[in-house]
């Protein structure tokens, strides 16, 4: 209440309030009446001759080694806590932070995460002592960031979207049921109102992580347990099975994505992002926050050729995000009134209709390489 907040401290007062980014705050309010789009292009396109003198190749491939190595330690990590039944806290974008500046060099994981500690230090001993680490001078803040929000909603969609699949084959399994009895034994294991007494169905709803409605909990670090277990279970047959003659291995599966291949990853470009590519290059700009945000604006015009996309409607928003060759950069437009009544016909004069026929499209081609487009 009013009155008991005021007998409080005022650093109590201030930790119990929520606190609000007035970058987020803005966005919302851009986004009451903007629409968000997307012009693609090159990034020697995007770039002025200033833009392109940038340390892109130096940043980008050191948060491509940063995010691949955090993945695998993210991985390694959670695999661990499930082997010793430990419990799991939220996959965060601040836990995939911690993950990419812990096999980083220049930062050391804070004394009080015990548990990503022991992770860091196994991690460590299978990783080769003679492979450099990305460098994470000025990128820490902007483009890591981003890129651990962009690792969260990777994690987040590769266990939510996949639950249900993993769990559905390993019934299969288990019991020996086809893909009808295994779909209705799942859909009464996840009704939120189950009412019969099948023994399989009780012991299973019995495990599965639900919210106060009943619905299951989509979290990811809710689901972690369970996938563990479909995923030690394909790993058991496999190794059981692995001397039987005409078996075939079951597919495993990773519990978290991974960064895989040699493809440059995407990342988003921010205002801290642009200075921190500008304090790569040597340039002298102003600390983070107001002195910053006054010229931010200015160096995007010195570096970019932002006039080149701008139209009357759509304006430049302020981030780019690139994998070094092309970039996406993102545009800002009002938004359409829609339209709440109906149009009455008595209330004009004159009414046009407008009849598109039937349009007929097809290309013919010959041998010599030659088409032409007919539109009928």
């Amino acid at each position: 209440t009013d009155g008991e907040q005021e007998d409080l401290p005022a650093t109590v007062i201030e930790e119990k309030q929520k606190r609000r980014r007035p970058d987020v705050i803005a966005r919302r309010v851009a986004n009451a009446d903007t629409a968000v789009s997307v012009v693609k292009t090159t990034l020697n396109s995007f770039c002025k001759e200033e833009g392109k003198a940038l340390s892109w190749e130096s940043v980008l491939r050191d948060m491509n080694k940063a995010v691949l190595e955090a993945y695998v330690l993210a991985n390694i990590h959670v695999v661990r806590l499930c082997q010793a039944s430990l419990p799991i806290k939220p996959l965060n974008q601040n836990f995939f932070h911690r993950c990419m500046t812990a096999v980083s060099s220049g930062i050391r994981e804070s004394q009080d995460c015990e548990q990503l500690k022991q992770s860091v230090a196994l991690y460590n001993e299978w990783r080769a002592s003679d492979v450099s680490r990305a460098k994470i001078e000025y990128i820490t803040r902007g483009w890591q960031q981003n890129a651990a929000k962009m690792m969260v909603t990777n994690a987040t969609n590769a266990i939510n979207l996949n639950f249900y699949r993993h769990f559905h084959k390993f019934l299969k399994r288990k019991y020996g049921f086809n893909r009808r009895q295994a779909y209705a034994t799942l859909k009464s294991i996840l009704d939120p109102k189950y009412k019969e007494e099948d023994p399989i169905v009780i012991e299973w709803r019995a495990r599965i992580p639900r919210k106060h409605d009943g619905k299951l909990d989509c979290k990811p670090h809710v689901l972690l347990p369970l996938t563990y277990m479909f995923l030690s279970d394909i790993e058991e047959r496999n190794q059981a099975n692995k001397t039987t003659p005409d078996y075939v291995e079951i597919r495993s599966f990773s519990l978290l994505s991974y960064k895989r291949g040699f493809e440059c990853s995407h990342f988003k470009v921010c205002k801290t992002g642009l200075r921190a590519l500008l304090k790569r290059a040597g340039v002298d700009v102003p600390y983070e926050g107001a002195g910053w945000n006054e010229v931010a604006d200015n160096w995007r015009r010195v570096l970019f050729h932002i006039d080149k996309f701008k139209t009357a409607n759509r304006k430049f928003d302020g981030e780019i995000v690139t994998d070094g060759k092309s970039v996406s950069i993102v545009m800002r437009k009002p938004k359409r009134e829609s339209v709440t009544s109906e149009l009455n016909a008595k209330d004009y004069d004159v009414v046009w209709g407008l009849d598109p026929g039937r349009t007929d499209l097809f290309v013919a081609t010959t041998s010599m390489e030659r088409y032409q487009v007919f539109v009928a």
